[in-house]
């Protein structure tokens, strides 16, 4: 059977024009997958860098305030009572701890933040403690009490000559970190795991049993792809969580459902790879008129392409004629736009974390690490200068008493009233914060005295005039009291200044409430 020369150069061409593409399609998938991969691995890296140094935050600030309890002067020594009010001062400070207590060499509690003293010589903290006289991290367990997972960190207690004479244990509920991991494990395509120095779980999804947090802690730390318990491809990222001081080697790992990741491409691969076929019988119609047209097409999609793969988002294909390799360009433009939008959306999910680092969830208000940071770096410049500042620690007078009667979600209420007239009396040069429970923190820079007791009192009229809980429906009265120390006056440095102000506080409520003491100059 003869076949004419035109239809075999169609058939030639139309197959290699075919192969062509198909071939064009395999590297575009190659470039554009991989890459997008690697930049769903990096957002996801940075996202668990950010978790990891909030979870190593929290976890140094619970090691220091602790370490601090046990520079305390002569505290093994001190009465029962003067021990209890150190324990009880300090877990109010720090709700999310569990148990706070001093246990002797033989493993007896001497004092505790609540309850009844009792034997600890057969907890395995203990028992470690016992064996190397240092202090440290526990794995994470169930308290017997309260039925909370918690994790016990130790510090021990040494008399002039270094020698054990006891330690102080802190039981911390693990809840807060708990709950961050869940904020992520929402996402239904991405699980988060975080593992102690055991490899028990202290969070992770709830679906997950032993054997599948192992595959992830596998494939994660090992950067291969891996299949999870529902039978679905993941890829992860590993991060380890190092304090060498108290033991403490826990790992955290961000799983992601490897489809799910790339579907944004993959569903454009796909559309694109139709229209390339479509493409191809078009060409063999009119293969001599269009050939030149395509080709500049297809290498300008190339280009964009390559520039794409090399983290240039700014690239877009101008095809402006309305044929298939205009539906090409628009697709491949879309394709951009929503890497582009999932770069962003990572990215605000990483801030939003961040930001979680630094702010009360309840007021909206910074927190105390945030606050001191803050702070610390006002008083760092103004060394040497004649600046002043003065540090305000406000209580509240019968808040108590609005939780008891109308309940903790009026007590929220109020907690979030008080922090927006703070605010409004702070301006914008003031520092203004939520130290935990109904405690806040104000510090006012460049102020003399009377500016200093003006502001104590306006801030006491203030909070004062009455505070309507729509959800009770009742208007609530408080007051304060109110603590001040002064710089350089006072103290030099904001954590002294935190302590004076702390006990001057404790001196206006014992006069009455409702009031403010600023802290008189101590006599050389």
């Amino acid at each position: 059977m003869r076949v004419s020369i035109h239809k075999k150069y169609t058939v030639v061409v139309s197959i290699a024009l075919l192969a062509t593409v198909v071939a064009f399609m395999a590297i575009v998938r190659w470039a554009v997958v991989g890459y997008y991969e690697e930049k769903v691995r990096a957002n996801d890296a940075q996202i668990t860098r950010v978790l990891a140094r909030h979870i190593e935050r929290s976890i140094r600030s619970d090691d220091e305030v602790i370490g601090m309890m046990a520079d305390y002067p002569d505290l093994f020594e001190s009465s029962t009572e003067e021990q209890q009010f150190v324990l009880l001062k300090t877990a109010r400070n720090h709700p999310h701890y569990e148990l706070l207590a001093i246990v002797d060499m033989d493993g007896m509690q001497i004092a505790r933040s609540w309850g009844q003293c009792a034997p600890r010589g057969d907890r395995q903290w203990f028992l470690d403690f016992a064996k190397t006289k240092r202090g440290a991290i526990s794995n994470v367990y169930t308290s017997r009490s309260t039925g909370n997972p918690i994790v016990t960190i130790t510090k021990g207690l040494y008399d002039e000559n270094g020698n054990a004479m006891g330690l102080i244990m802190a039981d911390i509920r693990t809840t807060d970190l708990q709950q961050v991991i869940r904020s992520c494990n929402s996402d239904p395509d991405c699980d988060v795991y975080l593992l102690d120095n055991g490899g028990n779980a202290i969070a992770a999804p709830d679906t997950k049993d032993a054997a599948s947090i192992d595959a992830a802690l596998e494939g994660a730390s090992s950067g291969r792809h891996f299949i999870n318990d529902a039978g679905k491809e993941c890829i992860g990222v590993y991060q380890t969580i190092d304090i060498p001081e108290i033991n403490l080697h826990w790992s955290l790992m961000f799983v992601r459902d490897y489809d799910a990741a790339l579907a944004p491409v993959t569903g454009i691969m796909q559309r694109t790879a139709l229209l390339g076929v479509i493409v191809v019988f078009i060409a063999a119609l009119a293969l001599y008129f269009m050939s030149r047209r395509m080709t500049r097409g297809f290498l300008r999609a190339g280009q964009v392409l390559r520039l794409v793969g090399q983290g240039d988002y700014s690239q877009r294909f101008e095809y402006h004629a309305d044929d298939e390799l205009g539906d090409i360009a628009k697709n491949l433009n879309h394709m951009i736009d929503l890497l582009v939008s999932a770069q962003r959306k990572q990215q605000a999910a990483a801030e939003k974390i961040e930001d979680m680092a630094y702010h009360d969830g309840l007021t909206g208000l910074p927190n105390r690490r945030h606050f001191m940071e803050t702070a610390r770096d006002v008083l760092v410049r103004a060394y040497g200068t004649n600046r002043v500042a003065a540090l305000f620690f406000i209580d509240l007078d019968k808040f108590k008493a609005v939780n008891d009667t109308y309940g903790h979600a009026a007590g929220d209420e109020l907690l979030i009233e008080v922090g927006r007239r703070l605010t409004h009396i702070a301006g914008r040069i003031e520092l203004v914060c939520r130290l935990g429970g109904d405690e806040f923190l104000m510090f006012l820079p460049g102020a003399n005295d009377l500016e200093v007791a003006q502001k104590g009192q306006h801030i006491i009229d203030v909070l004062e005039r009455p505070i309507h809980l729509s959800g009770a429906g009742v208007d609530a009265h408080i007051s304060a009291s109110i603590g001040i120390a002064r710089y350089p006056v006072d103290a030099t440095t904001i954590d002294a200044l935190v302590q004076l102000a702390d006990a001057a506080m404790y001196e206006a409520k014992a006069a009455g409430r409702g009031r403010y003491v600023i802290t008189q100059e101590k006599e050389e």
